[in-house]
């Protein structure tokens, strides 16, 4: 708008200097101000059809912290120079872009320019990437005609999916190894010797080798005798399955009221009612990498993982089995939502242990060690997790630290209340890797 109006008393006091003092340069000067909008038009016009522009945007899948780029080329065939090009990149919440979301470039004639654009991402979610819009403006800036328009095939913009972190905790680690065993110093020294040493004669199941298996798990002898890579499922005699279940409420410290979607708009702003609920998705991430982590260091080492999830309002089970699996579940945590706000229901935070015994009709003795994780504590949580206890099967509880809460004993309070064999107390930006030990 400002250029509109200083080109209007341009044109006004060149008039009044012609109506003055006169003379031809003058009016020269006049006319070219007057006809100076037509002309720039009439020389970007061309430019415009000679204009070929190249996108490279992926549709890809990336961890957390991980990068993703996307090219544009943009290239003037035009004997003309293509006066301002405009280009704005797309946003999104769960990613920072490497660079300026809108810049302004110009091409001389036959000229290229390639612009390399990263994403990397901050949390889990499906956004969109790659390039919003490009405008190309005459040389005064009249004229905006939109180029994405012109393009038949429109490969502008790709979705990302960033999935959890998968942080390789070590195998010493004490959350790796039966609950039975917690107590048990001896075991303690042993655990780690007991998930990478091969126990006992030939006889156990054996599955193919899957990439990403560690190499010591091969069985060189059967593998000899298939003529291919053999590997062992269980790690030796009298492991159990780990359950690994997501207490699917969030403690979102005030902000349960304000719908996710609503409050991931305003991440941008310096409120505190905002600040609140981005510290509540942090700690949402560290709960799911926690669970990743510790299902993924028992796959690694031959133990069957079941995680259970609410979704829909049911409880559904993800039996993990190879490194595959762990892959599908960091997809399938990229979508996983929490629950804000409580209902009248207690079973949605942990799953029923009837529930859980149906699945390969188990007694409840023999469901496996349990593991909770949850990212508060409530006496509702605490009285579930004895219904457990009850029945006689092993738990363990992973609760994440939210960073306004305090370091008082209060966290303490829901081990007493809850017989869990033990509890890790995790601040929402420690190290997995030093927590479990």
């Amino acid at each position: 708008m400002i250029k509109f109006v200083v080109y209007f008393l341009m044109i006004v006091f060149v008039f009044l200097y012609n109506y003055i003092i006169g003379g031809e340069s003058s009016m020269l000067m006049l006319y070219t101000l007057i006809f100076a909008p037509a002309i720039s038009m009439i020389f970007t016009y061309p430019v415009k059809s000679r204009l070929d522009i190249f996108f490279q945007v992926p549709n890809t899948e990336v961890e957390k912290d991980r990068l993703t780029e996307i090219n544009l080329t943009i290239k003037n065939k035009s004997i003309l120079p293509a006066p301002f090009i405009t280009v704005s990149f797309i946003e999104a919440l769960n990613l920072s872009i490497s660079h300026p979301p809108n810049i302004s470039i110009f091409l001389g004639p036959m000229q290229s320019k390639t612009i390399t654009v990263g994403y990397r991402a901050k949390c889990r979610g499906v956004a969109k990437i790659g390039v919003k819009s490009i405008i190309l403006k005459d040389y005064m800036g009249v004229l905006k005609i939109s180029l994405l328009d012109e393009i038949k095939e429109k490969k502008n913009m790709g979705e990302l999916i960033v999935t959890p972190k998968l942080v390789h905790i070590k195998p010493n680690n004490k959350i790796i190894k039966n609950s039975n065993d917690a107590n048990s110093k001896e075991d303690t020294a042993n655990a780690a010797n007991n998930l990478l040493t091969w126990g006992g004669e030939p006889g156990y199941e054996f599955r193919q080798y899957i990439p990403g298996d560690p190499l010591h798990k091969i069985h060189w002898k059967l593998s000899a005798k298939n003529d291919s890579l053999m590997v062992r499922k269980e790690e030796g005699t009298g492991v159990v399955k780990k359950v690994l279940i997501v207490d699917s409420y969030i403690n979102s410290h005030g902000v349960e009221k304000t719908q996710k979607r609503d409050l991931l708009a305003r991440l941008k702003s310096k409120k505190s009612e905002s600040q609140k609920g981005e510290e509540v998705l942090i700690v949402e991430e560290k709960v799911l990498e926690a669970v990743i982590a510790i299902a993924n260091a028992n796959v690694v080492f031959g133990r069957e993982v079941d995680v259970w999830l609410f979704e829909g309002n049911k409880w559904d089970r993800y039996p993990l089995a190879d490194t595959k699996n762990i892959s599908q579940l960091q997809h399938r945590l990229a979508h996983f939502e929490f629950k804000w706000s409580l209902d009248s229901k207690s079973s949605n935070r942990i799953p029923p242990v009837n529930i859980i015994a149906q699945n390969g009709q188990k007694r409840y003795s023999e469901i496996g060690d349990a593991v909770v994780f949850t990212g508060n504590e409530d006496n509702l949580l605490a009285n579930e997790i004895n219904k457990f206890l009850d029945f006689g099967v092993s738990i363990d509880l992973v609760m994440i630290k939210g960073f306004e809460d305090s370091e008082s004993n209060e966290k303490n309070t829901l081990f007493s209340r809850a017989r869990v064999g033990s509890l890790w107390v995790i601040d929402a930006v420690e190290d997995l890797n030093r927590v479990f030990l």
